[in-house]
């Protein structure tokens, strides 16, 4: 079993990854552009090396957890120069397929092998290890990360050929997208209806009609109209489903429920929302429908 893990990106998501292994008993060397993630790790135990070529010096298997493609992109720059071959390497960010597999053919001429397998969560559910990971890729080397998987994740899945878990990704997000903006609406008639906030939430969370997670995670975030601190920031969530949405594209799908959403979380970002978590697609109902509260 291996007992030092990379971490290459230790932010919102990165830093819960890490934290777990922490707590697992798993050594973990990271790094991260941002000093104050630096130093978020250093307090958890964890050690802070100068770049992620560094990284995979001191780990034989890492986890790469990045905001945008341009910084993949330079992560795969340093690795090709100074990585270390036959590293084993989870992507977990939600980006363009084409993407991912540009930089798990770079990283193969360099001997490293990367496997795509985001995850399925929020930041919060992250931290409890409440999320479900997707793997994709080489079979052999996602069994031999299994020290970091079961760490990070309380339910896996293999499923099959690079690019899989992305598209299993995008499956999912599609439907968090749906139910969140669901979840406002549902939230918006109810209050505009005469009902209490909470008392919405109280009995919406316990009947048959919270059938997604997503009314139980974000509701709470509604009552309080609190999106501070973001457990999925609006402009983050606006680069996923901007991904998603044109992988719909290529392939061809109809999906005017989403398409739908997707103007709500838009209007959000037009509204100042950006950096607010993506429960206060709330508030574009609220203003839409004329509701102050």
């Amino acid at each position: 079993m291996a007992t030092k893990i990379g971490g290459i990106g230790l932010g919102i998501m990165g830093s819960a990854f890490s934290k777990n292994c922490l707590e697992a008993g798993l050594d973990v060397v990271g790094y991260d552009v941002d000093q104050g993630c630096l130093d978020r790790h250093t307090e958890r135990g964890g050690t802070v090396v100068g770049s992620p070529a560094d990284v995979t010096q001191q780990a034989d298997i890492c986890f790469s957890s990045l905001p945008k493609v341009v910084a993949l992109d330079s992560v795969v720059d340093d690795l090709v120069a100074n990585g270390k071959a036959g590293t084993v390497i989870l992507e977990t960010s939600t980006f363009p397929i084409d993407d991912k597999q540009r930089a798990h053919d770079r990283l193969a001429e360099a001997g490293i092998i990367l496997l795509d397998c985001p995850i399925s969560g929020t930041g919060s559910q992250a931290e409890t290890r409440d999320i479900m990971l997707y793997g994709s890729g080489d079979e052999a080397a996602f069994d031999s990360a299994r020290p970091l998987v079961d760490a990070v994740a309380k339910n896996t899945k293999y499923i099959g050929p690079f690019g899989n878990g992305s598209k299993m990704k995008y499956v999912a997000n599609l439907l968090v997208a749906n139910h969140v903006a669901s979840a406002a609406e549902a939230m918006v008639v109810g209050i505009k209806g005469g009902l209490e906030p909470q008392m919405i939430y109280d009995v919406i969370s316990e009947s048959p009609a919270a059938v997604s997670a997503m009314f139980t995670v974000r509701g709470k975030l509604m009552v309080d109209r609190n999106y501070e601190p973001a457990q999925m920031k609006v402009e983050v969530w606006q680069k996923d489903i901007t991904v998603i949405g044109d992988f719909i594209k290529s392939i061809g799908a109809d999906t005017p429920l989403f398409d739908a959403g997707c103007e709500m979380y838009r209007q959000a970002m037009d509204e100042g929302l950006a950096l607010k978590d993506t429960a206060s697609v709330c508030t574009v109902v609220e203003k839409r429908s004329k509701l102050e509260r």
